[in-house]
């Protein structure tokens, strides 16, 4: 998913979902290229970009009041 902020989304899917970073990737500029999380046994990939494109994003979750309250 392409987002403008990658490593504070990075961090929000850590703090929401408890995700685990897996690779991280930075240009040249000091951006990230690429990323991936897993969050339970889903991947997660991401990147920064110039131009934001809108997406969602779908997690399955066992307790969805906790998740929310953490988000």
């Amino acid at each position: 998913m392409p987002v403008a902020d990658a490593a504070g989304m990075l961090d929000f899917l850590t703090a929401a979902f408890g995700a685990i970073e897996l690779f991280r990737m930075k240009a040249p500029d000091g951006s990230i290229k690429h990323a991936e999380a897993q969050i339970n046994d889903s991947g997660v990939m991401l990147g920064e970009r110039a131009s934001v494109v809108a997406c969602s994003t779908h997690v399955d979750v066992p307790e969805v009041d906790d998740t929310y309250r953490r988000a």
